[in-house]
């Protein structure tokens, strides 16, 4: 890959190639790109990854970073990289395991055992039979580690030079239950300490804090952190699309707009190029108009997606109230002397805050880095709601003339346990505990598409769930007629082959009117 610079104006990534077509946005965004020339930056994190698999090292590779910072993109990367033997020293291999919801240990110890199996016989090596008949006996941590032993040991002595590299995403989103994620944990760290198993793992995580190592031994793990961009790097994405689509007019506008808003998130970068590119489409937009280009990204699927995923499960209720709190006001300024009366549980959640890139100090006063947050947030149809849920600490009540208003739609109190649609409180009778659950796991992951084995794992939590068709059709259909969803169907969407989606619910911990 060279890194030549042949112009002010080429990406440093670039091979002497003639110049092509580099923009990924219109063919996968919002997925990860899997070409090199996609990717942006984050040279050094990768270059710390393949060193830290070049010398062998016995430690698991853990990268952190938020939702949407490129994470599944590098293990793509460092897959792609590996199958080009950009690591002559020794022959590595490379599998994923897909963490999306894993409910037990024994679900993650068959994924591994079935990984190392197929991985093995795709490269033509040996393996010995690990298990006899089709029924799976029940798993064990040492019947875990003799099968791998009892799979790897044949391979290893036809190629010693063999690695096999585990590859897990987004470990604390996927893995449903803290202990499951610890047992897990300690088995990579068995795995990797304790056993002469050529296996390195490579993980991601969103969250800051792991599970407590094992007693006796800390988890000798490699952490590493992948960065926002920096502004160059902002500005070699917004060249490269502009001149790829056509719109080298619009460029030194989004030079100076895109990272005010993005704050070098780069999903949030190619949100808004995405916008600019969708609204150029439709419209043929000639002029530099950014509140139109603005307000399209924050209608989009991928901005709800994102913003609505953060805020609901890696925001504390401190981190809420603050975020909230900034987008309220018309500066979207807190400064230091009001965060210092604070108690210190919030003082800490704005440095974290910081530490994340969410906020951002300038002289006495703090705001977000990322512009398109409070952007987002003023425009959420919740948004009052939420702010009257997380009020700063220490502020005055503020008075209500009136009570608060249930947002349209399909509204639950998870506290109560009502439904309400559009303001009307449902008759809970016409709600059965399946029902229930499938409408609260339904709501809770709104617009997204929940499969059919997905939704029958949540309503028979304590059961194996091995149901038919029939049988999640007739509770969706009574869950349609409790809520009075009829064709064409308002809430509760059927995507044929995939499952359900839920659009117009939200879910509150509280009424508001009993704030």
């Amino acid at each position: 890959m060279s890194t030549t610079m042949h112009s002010s104006t080429r990406p440093s990534h670039l091979s002497d190639a003639p110049f092509r077509n580099l923009s990924p946005l219109p063919a996968v965004f919002p997925a990860a790109v899997n070409r090199p020339d996609d990717f942006f930056d984050q040279e050094e994190v990768f270059h710390e990854v393949i060193h830290t698999l070049r010398i062998g090292a016995r430690r698991p590779i853990l990268l952190q970073g938020e939702r949407g910072i490129g994470k599944s993109s590098m293990l793509l990367r460092v897959k792609q990289a590996l199958q080009n033997d950009a690591i002559p020293e020794r022959s590595l291999a490379y599998f994923f395991i897909s963490p999306g919801r894993m409910e037990t240990w024994e679900q993650f110890a068959w994924e591994l055992l079935d990984g190392l199996s197929l991985t093995l016989e795709a490269l033509g090596l040996p393996t010995r039979a690990w298990g006899e008949g089709t029924a799976q006996p029940p798993m064990t941590f040492n019947r875990l580690v003799m099968q791998a032993n009892r799979l790897m040991e044949p391979a290893l002595y036809r190629n010693p030079r063999l690695g096999i590299v585990v590859a897990m995403d987004e470990i604390d989103k996927g893995v449903v239950r803290p202990q499951v994620l610890d047992k897990i944990l300690a088995s990579i760290h068995y795995l990797v300490e304790k056993t002469q198993l050529p296996l390195y793992f490579l993980m991601t995580i969103i969250a800051r804090k792991l599970p407590d190592p094992p007693a006796g031994s800390p988890m000798p793990v490699k952490f590493v952190r992948i960065p926002l961009l920096p502004e160059p790097a902002q500005q070699e994405m917004i060249a490269c699309f502009s001149r790829s689509e056509g719109m080298s007019a619009l460029l030194p506008n989004l030079q100076r707009w895109i990272p005010r808003y993005s704050g070098g998130h780069p999903y949030i970068v190619k949100l808004l190029l995405s916008a600019v590119l969708r609204e150029h489409g439709e419209k043929q937009v000639a002029d530099w108009e950014p509140e139109r280009f603005l307000a399209r990204a924050i209608r989009m699927d991928e901005a709800r997606q994102l913003f609505g995923d953060v805020y609901r499960r890696f925001f504390s209720e401190e981190e809420k109230a603050i975020m909230l709190e900034l987008a309220a006001r018309d500066d979207e300024r807190i400064t230091q002397a009001e965060v210092e009366s604070w108690p210190s549980t919030w003082q800490r959640a704005v440095l974290d805050l910081e530490d994340r890139g969410y906020l951002q100090r300038t002289g006495d006063m703090i705001h977000c880095r990322m512009g398109m947050w409070p952007t987002w947030l003023r425009a959420w149809p919740v948004f009052s709601l939420e702010k009257q849920a997380h009020p700063l600490p220490h502020s005055a009540p503020v008075p209500q003339t009136a009570s608060p208003v249930l947002p349209p739609g399909i509204c639950i109190i998870r506290s109560t346990q009502q439904v309400f649609v559009d303001g009307q409180e449902i008759d809970e009778r016409t709600l059965s505990r399946t029902t229930y659950r499938a409408l609260l796991y339904l709501a809770e992951h709104g617009g997204e598409v929940v499969s059919r084995d997905e939704l029958g794992r949540v309503i028979y939590p304590d059961e194996h769930f091995i149901g038919t068709e029939q049988q999640l059709d007739s509770i969706i259909s009574r869950l349609r007629k409790a809520l009075g969803d009829k064709r064409p169907y308002r809430f509760i969407k059927t995507l044929r082959g995939r499952g359900y989606r839920m659009e117009h619910a939200t879910v509150l911990d509280t009424h508001p009117a009993k704030k």
